[in-house]
């Protein structure tokens, strides 16, 4: 018999916390259609992530594909908060299989290790890796976390970031635009707008006439 706290209550805590980075041996689902690309969003090298078990944010060492989350708590996709369950339990990815609260080992040995990125999925012809090129090159994500920090009004940083944010929302609109690739596509091909990742660094976005514009939040 299980001892007290060694065995899953399906309290859902795990999958609150969005879905899991896919791993080569993942492949298979992705084959089987058990899942497919429109559920994926990509996590890019630099981009600012909670590893499982860490409490603040840190750059992602690599880039990851990890399974889509929903709601204002960015839940797993695949989360069913009526049974706690898990929808496609059968055909749950690697990470939700070794993953065990009480016993984590496992599952950090694997963290961050032989994890599927972006171009793993795409066909070596597909010519949205030109453009997926274009953004890596162009606005990498960790030039956020260089210059965030140096970011005040009128600066020089604060500048450099509206146009980073600028060339990617281009690069997307130019892959979408000539390439007809669907809207739901999106995260998984160029991750979230580099905008959005700014918000933990207190700076907002706003459309204006003149384009996209930053400016730094409020304190509170």
């Amino acid at each position: 018999m299980n001892e007290p706290g060694d065995s899953c209550r399906r309290c859902g805590a795990c999958c609150l916390q969005g879905g899991p980075a896919l791993h080569t041996e993942d492949m298979e689902l992705l084959i089987a259609s058990h899942l497919v690309l429109a559920q994926l969003i990509t996590v890019r090298r630099g981009e600012m992530v909670v590893w499982p078990g860490a409490v603040t944010q840190t750059p992602a060492r690599v880039e990851l594909v990890k399974l889509q989350g929903r709601g204002g708590d960015w839940r797993c996709l695949f989360y069913a908060r009526q049974t706690s369950g898990c929808a496609i339990y059968a055909n749950r990815p690697l990470e939700c299989r070794l993953f065990q609260c009480w016993a984590p080992d496992p599952l950090n040995r694997i963290i961050g290790q032989g994890t599927l990125t972006r171009t793993d999925l795409l066909h070596p012809d597909d010519p949205v890796r030109e453009f997926i090129l274009r953004q890596e090159v162009q606005c990498p994500a960790n030039r956020i976390k260089e210059l965030a920090p140096h970011a005040q009004p009128d600066s020089a940083a604060l500048r450099e970031l509206e146009n980073l944010v600028r060339i990617d929302l281009l690069i997307r609109a130019q892959a979408m635009g000539r390439l007809g690739i669907a809207p739901k596509l999106e995260l998984f091909l160029f991750g979230r707008p580099y905008f959005i990742m700014l918000a933990p660094f207190g700076i907002a976005a706003r459309e204006t006439n003149t384009g996209m514009r930053l400016a730094l939040n409020a304190p509170p």
